[in-house]
């Protein structure tokens, strides 16, 4: 049963109750594999910025109106904001590294024509 208190093999409730055990251990672990797979997303800092440039792109082509715009820029600027703090207070390796103003795609936009 030491082995179950590390997350591998089976105990003897798993055995007796696996109709149930099965499916939650599978979904735990799919769920914490999205979990992951979202913070990655989150945390990369090319994906905002590739994110901010199509949402830029969409709004001039006419595919996106202004206020959905205003909306999704101003929730990608919070999250390029929180990288970028982050990335200093971790030794400067933040969104601004490999450009010189830090800003990224879309820099300066208010959002406004």
């Amino acid at each position: 049963m030491e082995e179950d208190e590390r997350g591998g093999g089976f105990s003897l409730f798993d055995l007796v109750f696996w109709p149930v055990t099965l499916p939650v251990r599978s979904l735990r672990f799919i769920l914490e594999q999205i979990a992951e797979a979202v913070d990655r997303e989150m945390d990369d800092t090319q994906a905002v910025r590739r994110r901010m440039q199509e949402l830029e792109d969409g709004y001039r082509r006419g595919e996106i109106d202004e206020v959905s715009f205003q909306a999704a820029w101003d929730e990608l600027a919070t999250r390029w904001q929180a990288l970028k703090e982050a990335g200093e207070g971790a030794g400067g390796a933040g969104p601004e590294a490999g450009s010189e103003t830090g800003e990224g795609a879309g820099a300066g936009h208010t959002g406004r024509r």
